[in-house]
């Protein structure tokens, strides 16, 4: 979900209720003037914290309340409560009200330097590709609407694969479908039913959304979340379940993480498997509104990172978390993304998590750029590093598609509504894979203006060589200029393939799903297969809300070649009628 992101330059509010902070080392980086300082670092006098002459907060790691398991029974068993509050997906929809398009201010917090939308892309693909990319081995219907009791908008399909299954979260609840057949399993099954409703009170009474799948295929595990959000106290959690096995039908730990600060509401959570030796965590990223017992405003308070603590929750023993506020030391970070892993090598021993986040020259920095963090944390003393940013300059692009501070900018056939690009963060997920000591990549993409306004797919290959990351590839995928892609997710396989999936409209044609990708030989900074729709959608998102998304899921099967994507679409044009689909393909050169 996506709320009100309000630029706002301020301190780092007090942490009351947590406890054992550690404080926290770091480097600095160089900033222009006019931007904000990215104070994660020593100043000159060596002291962790300020650079020299700027501004800012030092940033201290702290250790939030240890979460107790609750060991559910398998799920044909569980007994099934129906969520009876009304959840937050929804109350969002009352809070931003308005007319058509209300809320295009939601952009995230910049600086806003440039009202031009004529700068040009220097990596725009306008070719559709020389090769064509593959028919879907598999495409199924998953979840829809009518799973939920409630009319919620956005779906935010999300899902991964694993252990012979596919398992799909929507807001608010989850399905379980056979990976090879596509044949459901089990559901839908409220997220909250998982939780015991004495001692797990808010995760057990309410499914609020943002949902989460990943499985961890380094324990053969899975693990999902949503959050839970008690607006009238205000108390604020992570509700994070883990299966006890790769069989996601049977037994799970469920926990139920306060959020360290609870000055604050935990917005958009996005979560990456880390399996490092000494670094072994769930990494989590937050967006934070505020919501506290004096004001419950909304206002923007920037990114929060967080560390759960992994190799206990695969046992199902109480596990703890180490938070990073961030507020104070920058109040325009948001939209970070941790790194998830896959495939067969696990990242080395004590190797960070890196967190990423874009920014662009239109707000007001000196270049086009992705900035990259380092996460550690030691459970032993729930001390933490959060160390950064290295700074990667980007080929020129521009994030303001249809104006400043517009992102609804996607036309659909059929109606004048215009949903939601999405425009001012990357797109989940920031996919890791370990190729060799000296061969790291990870994957990612956001959406960018194209050649003539509409919505174009920017997406980059980074490579460490064992001397730092760098772009190895990037490339805006825009082959023609009617037509807008957007929501996208990407991912590689073992063969070092990387496919794409996304939305596709225009004013001719209703929101459909497309995927395109490019081979591990491909000539530089070029997807070479070409664009194929895999699901033409019947309608258009109609209405008041425009809310498309806030994200798709393009995961990697433990065979290492094949890729499984999940992504809405509307079954008629209407504001409620939204439902998803699943779809599986193979690319060339990966042998399962």
């Amino acid at each position: 979900m996506k709320r009100m992101w309000v630029r706002a330059v301020a301190t780092a509010t007090a942490l009351g209720l947590v406890a054992g902070a550690v404080a926290l080392a770091a480097t600095g980086t160089t900033t222009a003037p006019d931007r904000p300082v990215r104070a994660l670092g020593a100043n000159g006098d060596g002291d962790v914290g300020l650079a020299d002459g700027e501004g800012g907060a030092e940033i201290t790691p702290v250790s939030g309340k240890v979460a107790t398991p609750h060991r559910t029974a398998s799920l044909a068993a569980l007994p099934q409560r129906p969520p009876t509050r009304v959840p937050w997906v929804k109350k969002e929809l009352r809070l931003e009200g308005g007319e058509e398009g209300a809320g295009s201010e939601e952009a995230r917090p910049v600086l806003g330097s440039s009202t031009s939308l004529d700068q040009g892309d220097e990596a725009l693909q306008a070719d559709r590709g020389t090769d064509q990319m593959p028919v879907p081995d598999l495409q199924v219907a998953g979840l829809g609407a009518a799973a939920n009791p409630f009319k919620l908008v956005p779906p935010d399909p999300n899902g991964d694969v694993g252990g012979g299954y596919y398992l799909q979260m929507v807001n608010i609840a989850f399905a379980i479908f056979d990976a090879d057949t596509g044949a459901k399993v089990d559901g839908p099954i409220f997220m909250s039913s998982l939780f015991d409703p004495g001692a797990q009170k808010l995760c057990a009474t309410h499914d609020d959304g943002d949902p989460i799948v990943v499985y961890d295929e380094y324990a053969d595990v899975w693990v999902i979340s949503q959050f839970a959000l008690n607006l009238n106290k205000p108390k604020f959690a992570e509700c994070i379940a883990v299966s006890h096995t790769s069989d996601p039908t049977g037994t799970w730990f469920a926990y139920q993480f306060d959020y360290p600060n609870q000055n604050v509401l935990n917005d958009y959570p996005k979560f990456g498997v880390w399996p490092a030796a000494n670094n072994s965590a769930y990494f989590a990223s937050y967006n934070q509104f505020r919501c506290n017992s004096s004001v419950c405003d909304f206002a923007w308070r920037g990114a929060g990172a967080l560390a759960y603590e992994r190799d206990a929750m695969i046992a199902g023993d109480p596990a703890g978390q180490v938070y990073v506020n961030l507020f104070g030391t920058d109040p325009n970070l948001g939209g970070q993304l941790p790194t998830d892993a896959d495939g067969p090598s696990m990242p080395g021993a004590n190797q960070p998590n890196v967190f990423m986040q874009f920014d662009a020259d239109e707000w007001g920095y000196p270049e086009d750029q992705l900035e990259l963090w380092e996460f550690s944390v030691d459970w032993d003393t729930d001390g933490a590093t959060f160390v950064g940013p290295q700074i990667l300059e980007t080929a020129n692009f521009n994030p303001w598609i249809c104006g400043t501070n517009k992102t609804y900018c996607v036309p659909q056939k059929g109606t004048k509504t215009k949903v939601d690009a999405l425009n001012d963060r990357l797109m989940y997920r920031l996919q890791y894979r370990r190729f060799g000591a000296d061969d790291e990549r990870m994957v990612v993409t956001h959406t960018v203006r194209a050649s003539k306004g509409q919505a174009g797919l920017r997406w980059y290959e980074l490579m460490d060589d064992g001397t730092g990351w760098e772009i190895a590839n990037q490339g805006t995928y825009s082959p023609d200029e009617k037509k807008s892609r957007w929501m996208g997710s990407v991912a590689m396989d073992d063969a070092g393939n990387i496919a794409a999936g996304y939305s596709l409209s225009s004013k001719k044609i209703f929101p459909s799903i497309a995927i395109a990708g490019r081979t591990a030989g491909a000539a530089a900074n070029t997807f070479d297969l070409a664009e194929r729709k895999v699901f033409k959608g019947p309608g258009s998102e109609d209405g008041r809300y425009g809310r498309w998304g806030d994200y798709s899921d393009m995961t990697v099967a433990e065979d290492g070649c094949t890729f499984y994507y999940t992504q809405q679409y509307y079954k008629k044009t209407g504001q409620w009628k939204w439902a998803t689909r699943i779809v599986s393909f193979q690319l060339p050169g990966c042998a399962v």
